[in-house]
């Protein structure tokens, strides 16, 4: 009876985390929207002349704030939403198929109580955290795989503000659309590098946790702490995936935003990625707050940085 107890509180808990991701990404999608704004290369403000913490002279770019007013400005209030339907679709869909897979794997249905009674050797120990890590990655990726096509819906949608198509409207218009532009593989775009990113997050963050809890830290409020921070600089180690990724969902597929001369057409997505790191461009968009740009730029007569293609600078739009 208390083991039927302890998996229903399981499940509950799961289904009220998927619900509760969706209330969080409703709430934080504009700056969503403005990241992955930056990440397919869009800047349509200028860069402005500013210094480092260390009072170095450098070109900035607007941070996230700046951006999101840009966006407003050009399409009100409900343009800083673009792209949020398919987007809690597709997390939705993620949820629902991460839980379901979850609890039908061994690892998932455990009961804590039964793994206390006795002291597993180290060997154990590995054996259970490998188990449990296979399983969810199994998890995780059947999850991405089949909640793809709506990402890809998503950061469609989004690029659709540098051109200022239509053809990504509505969820199921927007699924014909996109199989009538690539076909099959249409709703695979980008799948490969969102795949590999999460691989390699999630056992990087989990192995490292697992070495810290079972060898160095005894504290369980500390071990909270370290599994938060290991799960963060992991999440920073994967970004240039989820960035190639998210990039080439959008290349080359009609839309303004991922065809010459606002990017190059990539023959794959190790092209998108030799590319971009041939630039450093690699971490596109990882920092909303603090952006400097890297592209050409000259000293002028004064000894301030100025963009190489432009005269004159603009200043940023005050706050």
């Amino acid at each position: 009876m208390a083991s039927g107890t302890l998996v229903s509180r399981d499940k509950n808990t799961k289904w009220f985390e998927v619900f509760g991701k969706i209330g969080v990404t409703a709430t934080a999608h504009p700056f969503d929207y403005v990241k992955i704004l930056i990440q397919i290369g869009h800047e349509p403000l200028p860069p402005y002349p500013s210094h480092t913490l260390f009072g170095k002279r450098v070109l900035a770019l607007p941070g996230v704030i700046r951006y999101i007013k840009h966006v407003y400005k050009v399409d009100g209030l409900w343009g800083l939403y673009r792209g949020l339907g398919p987007r809690i679709c597709g997390n939705l869909v993620n949820g629902i198929i991460y839980t379901t897979i979850s609890q039908r794997l061994p690892e998932f249905t455990m009961n804590s109580a039964e793994e206390d009674e006795e002291e597993e050797t180290e060997e154990q120990q590995i054996l259970i955290h490998v188990r449990h890590t296979i399983n969810e990655m199994v998890a995780r990726c059947i999850a991405i795989v089949i909640s793809q096509p709506f990402q890809v819906i998503t950061v469609r949608t989004m690029a659709q503000f540098v051109g200022r198509e239509e053809k990504y409207v509505g969820i199921f218009s927007s699924l014909r659309e996109l199989y009538r532009e690539d076909g099959i593989l249409g709703f695979c775009s980008g799948l490969i590098p969102r795949l590999i990113g999460e691989i390699v997050t999630l056992w990087l963050a989990s192995s490292i946790t697992f070495v810290f809890n079972t060898y160095l830290v005894e504290d369980k409020t500390v071990r909270t702490y370290v599994r938060a921070s290991i799960m963060y600089l992991s999440t920073a180690v994967a970004y240039p995936f989820s960035l190639v990724s998210n990039v080439m969902a959008v290349n080359n597929c009609g839309l303004a935003a991922g065809m010459p001369p606002n990017m190059p057409i990539y023959a794959s997505w190790t092209d998108c990625w030799s590319h971009l790191k041939a630039i450093s461009q690699l971490k596109r968009g990882s920092s909303v707050l603090w952006r400097y740009y890297s592209g050409p730029y000259i000293i002028d007569e004064k000894g301030r940085p100025a963009s190489a293609s432009r005269a004159q600078f603009s200043k940023p739009e005050s706050s």
